[in-house]
């Protein structure tokens, strides 16, 4: 159990600084979209500026919610599992002297400093049924920008000589290059979205509607046996996934992993204790 401890403290340090290297990261991105979008207000840009300037700021604004979607991960397993724990070992090891300076970072308050800025807030883990859409779409409108961009470029290039023009042609290359990779990549998801996930989710939504009210009394009766801390956060979320379709499946889909991991667990590791018996059977 020491040697539990020693490793999610350790962990501790490392989603730590990986919290400050994310917010740090997600700020800059954001400043940068500020800074766009303010220079886009600009009445004497030419078409070439406006659309290199709306290429950038779909890029910026993308990775700047890669940024913001990975603090708000880790900062969930930081508060809503590691924490926990870590002072549960504690406890249970009754070495609360000698881990007495144990100091926790106030991410929730950082949390909500970043989520007054409009950027933070539309970058969310949706379920795949919508992100993937969500990315289908805003891969769409970035390649138009940027192939609109490129138009514009061939059109300035005509106008050009010498070093000007030999730098933009490698830019219309560069451009024409990330174009044919937005393309396949979009094709790919599209093919992905309607010939792979879709019917996989249609038959896991009809099972969500079927059993998820089944895993989700069971995991009550887990819980009640003490038997996995993590439960708790899945089986708190029921009654706010159970209405609505797109949110029913992911719920359902976590809810009923974790609920087989833990009976696999009591069959391999506990099958002779008696009172987790009833938890083994079948759903």
């Amino acid at each position: 159990m020491k040697d539990e401890l020693i490793k999610s403290l350790y962990r501790k340090e490392i989603v730590e600084h990986t919290l400050e290297k994310l917010s740090r990261g997600f700020e800059l991105h954001n400043n940068l979209c500020v800074a766009i979008k303010k220079e886009l207000e600009r009445k004497d840009l030419t078409e070439i500026e406006r659309s290199k300037l709306a290429v950038d700021l779909d890029k910026t604004e993308w990775e700047g919610r890669v940024f913001a979607t990975n603090y708000k991960s880790t900062q969930r397993e930081y508060q809503l599992i590691l924490k926990p724990r870590i002072i549960k070992l504690v406890v249970e090891l009754k070495a609360t002297k000698e881990y007495k300076d144990i100091q926790f970072v106030e991410s929730d308050k950082k949390a909500k400093e970043l989520a007054e800025i409009e950027l933070f807030g539309k970058a969310t883990v949706l379920p795949d049924n919508i992100e993937l859409t969500s990315i289908i779409k805003s891969t769409k409108d970035y390649l138009k920008n940027l192939e609109k961009l490129i138009n514009e470029q061939k059109k300035e290039v005509k106008t050009l000589k010498g070093y000007q023009k030999s730098k933009l042609q490698k830019e219309i290359y560069e451009n024409e290059i990330h174009a044919q990779t937005l393309t396949k990549r979009l094709r790919n998801r599209e093919d992905y979205y309607i010939n792979q996930f879709l019917p996989q989710y249609t038959i896991e939504l009809a099972e969500a509607k079927e059993k998820c009210e089944d895993y989700f009394d069971r995991a009550n009766e887990m819980m009640k046996e003490n038997v996995d801390i993590q439960l708790q956060f899945i089986v708190k979320e029921y009654h706010s996934h159970k209405d609505d379709d797109d949110k029913l499946w992911l719920y359902y889909i976590a809810l009923r992993n974790r609920v087989n991991s833990i009976i696999e667990d009591i069959k391999k590791n506990h099958k002779n204790v008696k009172r987790l018996k009833k938890l083994i059977r079948p759903l």
